[in-house]
């Protein structure tokens, strides 16, 4: 029997890519004015002309923001993309389509992007001994300092490196040794102690994996987990 995993929210899940999605077009404004969009809210979109929106289809409105670290000495670059919403498609006038905000994970804004569904499985198939990797948590989902369990992050490791959904990983820190900053010798002798075997901090498992990194959930931690870690 192979073990599975469920996450009912993958339909708004973040996930980092190379390059920005294509927008099929952008939110001019709120049928009332709303600075801010949520549920129920009639929305005016200008269409870029990329793809149709066609009435009575689904689609998603999405947010971008640029990643670029050092992780374990290598530069990462790549372009974080959060979904804010689900939208239902009413009319298309031609000129601008309108649309209903059915499903809304966080506010939208007028300038806000506009692309299909992404349409991803619920149910993954659970691996718990993939190959090692040497990848790096990049950020979290939320953009905050510390990972707990249950939160949403990135690694910088994707399908180009055979990671994907389901596979289990464990999250290292180093080990550093630490001497008595009042001795005199301290630097000399931090410089030539033995490298100490990383400390096991939790698990991950990955939710969705694009070509360059790919979306996780901590599924466990045993100390406080910060971007930079080492997943392996």
């Amino acid at each position: 029997i192979t073990p599975t995993f469920t996450y009912t929210k993958m339909s708004h899940l973040g996930f980092i890519k190379k390059k920005v999605e294509p927008s099929l077009g952008n939110i001019i404004r709120e049928r009332d004015g709303n600075l801010m969009m949520s549920a129920n809210d009639i929305i005016y979109i200008n269409p870029t002309g990329i793809g149709g929106l066609i009435p009575g289809e689904m689609y998603q409105i999405f947010d971008t923001q640029k990643i670029k670290e050092t992780l374990n000495g290598q530069k990462f670059t790549g372009v974080k993309h959060l979904i804010k919403a689900e939208i239902k498609i009413i009319e298309h006038k031609g000129d601008y389509a309108t649309a209903i905000i059915v499903n809304s994970y966080r506010d939208a804004n007028v300038g806000d992007r506009i692309m299909a569904y992404y349409t991803r499985d619920t149910v993954l198939a659970v691996q718990e001994n993939p190959p090692p990797i040497e990848a790096s948590l990049v950020c979290s989902e939320e953009n905050t300092v510390m990972l707990n369990d249950y939160q949403i992050g990135f690694i910088n490791k994707g399908k180009q490196d055979n990671v994907q959904p389901g596979q289990i990983y464990k999250i290292l820190q180093e080990n550093k040794s630490a001497f008595d900053g009042s001795d005199s010798n301290w630097a000399r002798k931090a410089k030539n102690a033995p490298p100490l075997e990383p400390l096991n901090s939790g698990k991950l498992i990955v939710l969705h994996s694009e070509d360059i990194a790919a979306t996780v959930m901590i599924l466990s931690s045993k100390r406080a987990i910060y971007p930079g870690d080492m997943v392996n």
